[in-house]
């Protein structure tokens, strides 16, 4: 932050978390982000979500957890170093409801894809073209130091920070 002169945010949200994480006290510009039209645009289109929904095998009912750590240039993957089919087992006895996970990993990191076992519920989201599109289907984000938390804040929706 001390070689920062100004920094641009989507949102109140948004700067509250610069101001904390990366203890900046500069100006900071509230403009928005292009990427987020989608948000507002699509927030309420129903037909629109269905089709996402169709397309990833997605109950209207199912409660929807977004996986998406964000890209680490030194190679470590401990990141998912996570039994997903366990947790979503006990997120399931927890909130009562039938869940689907979406994971998204970073596309410089798709071939980490190999590592994971996915099935019905436990999806590989990875080469889903929208990232907006299944920040709006979300119910919930679980991420680490991803700048997607932030386009999530704008929908008020709960989001994890699993930093490992």
């Amino acid at each position: 932050a001390r070689v920062t002169d100004i920094m641009i945010s989507d949102s109140r949200k948004q700067t509250e978390e610069f101001q904390k994480y990366f203890w900046y006290s500069g100006e900071i510009f509230e403009v928005g982000m292009p990427r987020n039209d989608a948000l507002f645009h699509y927030k309420e289109d129903y037909d629109k979500l269905n089709n996402i929904r169709k397309e990833l095998s997605i109950h209207s009912d199912d409660y929807v957890i977004l996986y998406a750590p964000t890209f680490r240039d030194d190679g470590d993957a401990s990141y998912l170093d996570i039994n997903f089919e366990r947790l979503l087992q006990c997120v399931e006895h927890g909130i009562k409801k039938k869940c689907k996970f979406l994971i998204r990993l970073h596309p410089n990191h798709s071939h980490l894809c190999n590592n994971i076992s996915f099935n019905k519920n436990i999806i590989n989201a990875t080469f889903y073209s929208d990232m907006q599109e299944l920040t709006l289907l979300a119910d919930v984000l679980v991420t680490d130091f991803s700048s997607s938390i932030f386009d999530f804040m704008l929908l008020n929706k709960p989001y994890v920070r699993y930093v490992n």
